[in-house]
């Protein structure tokens, strides 16, 4: 307190005398030497002791549950993680298939979905219709499995079979669904709490462009940076994955396109992940060409098509890479291609 008053007292003088030089001069000094001394903090060496201790307590990357996918990436612990596609091509059915495996390879830990696309209702079938597997109807697979749950149905034993895992997992609080749309910062907050009481293995949010701030921003480039940045440090400073769904330009036409720089309203969210994924459905962009032959024509969709995941970003491995998985689009599975 002292070594205040007394630069305050001197510059006081100075100010008094005129002597405006000698003034500037004592601020631009004597500021630096009140910050070093109100640093109580000393820097100490990380010694390999430390590092030891450090990389012991270290808990691993999660497995996919893709057995191509693991070969390459892990989804990374204190690190945010992207998940990135067109509209319509399968994006957040894969955050969905990636949360289900999550779920069933790591029982004792639990996992948040934040949906800002849509309600726990409408997700809770679709995890539903992954998990039994079951085919009703190819066309509108989804809306009769949901019809079948509200109906109290028990005809469908893989149908039950699903909503007994739905059950389990729901029960157990490892699978959960939130569909408020917070903003940013208290979107953090909530995940601070979760990690607080819960034993949180990783949160997903579907999707990044959709959260929103309560700051103003001269471009929405930089409000989506501002978003990415505090996503970055809840998982830094909670030490848990996020995983974040992103969507890329729609100008995006093929796949030589799909890289970092053409996620949509992209900032530097990219820079901010260890891990991002590109997906990529050469099926349906095919059909979104020709929907109007396909509408004309009557053509039925393919029931089982390729996804490409492309490996855009990997600090802990191999990037570079393309790993083709097998998309069931009735009953929303994606698995390993055979």
């Amino acid at each position: 307190m002292q070594d205040y008053k007394d630069f305050l007292s001197k510059g006081e003088r100075l100010l008094q005398e005129g002597r405006i030089s000698e003034l500037r001069d004592h601020i631009e000094t004597g500021a630096w030497e009140l910050k070093a001394k109100a640093v109580t903090r000393t820097v100490e060496p990380y010694t390999i002791e430390r590092l030891r201790e450090d990389l012991a307590t270290t808990v691993p990357g999660l497995e996919t549950g893709y057995r191509t996918l693991d070969e390459f990436v892990r989804i990374p612990q204190e690190a945010l993680s992207i998940i990135a596609g067109r509209p319509s091509h399968g994006k957040t059915t894969l955050l969905m298939n990636l949360f289900l495996n999550v779920i069933k390879k790591y029982p004792e830990r639990h996992f948040f979905f934040f949906s800002y696309q849509e309600s726990v209702k409408k997700l809770a079938v679709k995890l539903i219709t992954i998990l039994s597997g079951a085919v009703i109807d190819e066309r509108f697979n989804v809306t009769q499995i949901g019809n079948y749950i509200s109906e109290n149905s028990t005809s469908n034993e893989r149908i039950n079979e699903g909503i007994g895992k739905y059950r389990d997992v729901t029960e157990a609080k490892r699978l959960n669904l939130i569909d408020e749309h917070f903003y940013i910062d208290d979107l953090t907050d909530t995940i601070a709490h979760l990690s607080v009481h819960h034993p949180v293995g990783a949160i997903f949010i579907d999707y990044i462009q959709k959260v929103k701030t309560r700051g103003r921003y001269n471009t929405r480039e930089l409000e989506i940076q501002d978003i990415s940045r505090q996503l970055l440090e809840a998982a830094l400073g909670l030490k848990i994955p996020i995983v974040v769904g992103a969507q890329f330009n729609r100008l995006v036409g093929s796949k030589k396109q799909v890289i970092e720089g053409t996620l949509r309203e992209a900032g530097d969210i990219e820079q901010d992940a260890n891990l991002v994924l590109g997906l990529w459905n050469e099926t349906k962009n095919k059909e979104d060409e020709e929907r109007e032959r396909i509408e004309r024509r009557g053509t039925s969709h393919d029931k089982v098509v390729d996804l490409d995941l492309l490996i855009l970003k990997n600090r802990d491995g191999e990037s570079n890479r393309t790993v083709t998985v097998t998309f069931n689009r009735p009953t929303l599975t994606i698995t390993d291609k055979a």
